[in-house]
């Protein structure tokens, strides 16, 4: 029986190669301490206790480029290292990537991740050392934002699919690019 009894709620899940991998707002999963994320089995629920990356607070959403995972949400620390709002770890263990570092100066609430580029987006307007509102697509093994990549939306970006080569966006927004566009745009 599936039954992990998270101790807070669960923000995100992200299915990959025979693990879940869960970010949210728990410090116990499993029965075991894990902070805001956590890796599982998703026959049993059971917890990988190797896999232990300690967000210092909520994780709302998390991508994978197969070998890392990309965590976005409120934190400000990743195991104890400053990581504001946006970190890469090590799928299988949860270390902390210490070349990647794009600090958000605010929250992170999507991440998708496309052919070596991660796109970021959430109320932020700052990332990677430059001035991107909302939106953002930075190098997946730099952090560096794309200086080409500035869709400006008006308002804060919730959620992100790329499809066909093209990037979906949705959130609360009424422009993007300087064209109207309410709440959802390609």
């Amino acid at each position: 029986v599936f039954n992990p009894n998270a101790s807070g709620s669960v923000y995100s899940i992200l299915a990959y190669n025979g693990s879940l991998y869960v970010g949210g707002d728990f410090v116990t999963i499993g029965g075991q301490a894990m902070n805001k994320i956590a890796k599982l089995d998703p026959v049993t629920g059971v917890v990988d206790l190797a896999f232990d990356p300690n967000a210092s607070s909520r994780v709302q959403t998390i991508a994978t480029d197969g070998t890392h995972l990309f965590i976005g949400g409120y934190f400000t620390t990743i195991d104890g290292t400053t990581r504001n709002r946006i970190a890469k770890v090590d799928i299988a263990t949860g270390a902390l990537d210490a070349t990647f570092n794009p600090n958000a100066n605010q929250l992170v609430d999507a991440l998708i991740y496309h052919n070596g580029s991660i796109y970021v987006g959430g109320s932020f307007t700052t990332i990677s050392g430059v001035s991107r509102n909302y939106l953002a697509k930075l190098d997946a093994t730099t952090g560096v934002a794309d200086p080409s990549f500035i869709p400006n939306p008006s308002s804060t970006i919730y959620s992100l699919f790329y499809y066909n080569d093209a990037l979906y966006v949705g959130g609360y927004f009424t422009t993007i690019s300087g064209q109207s566009f309410n709440n959802l745009a390609k």
